[in-house]
């Protein structure tokens, strides 16, 4: 396994890191070689006396005051307000844009008609053209 001096590095440094956080190192005494932190956790004792002190883990319920829901239903009642009129601006334009819409198609389909006209007497004449063309009797009208 080929390791390059950071990656070496960086494992020796962790495992330094990991025995100091831990304190289960061994320290020399006058008393010789011992694990420091072991023995100390274990020597230390805690003795609650009475009253035991306690630590409230709710928030006591809070009511609200007249004052404060007017308020609160005031802004909720001018952000209604103000959607429901930004939605009027919106449902205008959009009316108006479909209205245009719809002239475009009238339009459109008024041109596709006359259009359609002129198709069909272009066909009746070339029609006649080309009877007198082949010299062929002409279709009576009916």
């Amino acid at each position: 396994m080929n390791l390059d001096p950071v990656t070496v590095g960086t494992i020796i440094g962790s495992i330094l890191i990991a025995l100091l956080g831990s304190g289960m190192f061994v320290i020399k005494s006058k008393e010789g070689w011992k694990a420091k932190g072991r023995d100390e956790a274990q020597s230390n004792n805690v003795t609650l006396k009475h009253p035991v002190p306690t630590i409230p883990t709710r928030e006591e319920q809070r009511w609200v005051a007249r004052e404060e829901y007017l308020e609160r239903w005031m802004r909720a009642d001018e952000e209604i307000s103000r959607l429901w009129n930004q939605f009027s601006a919106e449902r205008k334009i959009w009316n108006h844009e479909i209205e245009n819409v719809q002239a475009r198609l009238a339009t459109q389909s008024e041109a596709t008609s006359i259009l359609q006209g002129t198709v069909n007497e272009v066909n009746k004449t070339v029609g006649q053209l080309l009877t007198l063309a082949l010299n062929r009797k002409p279709a009576t009208r009916q």
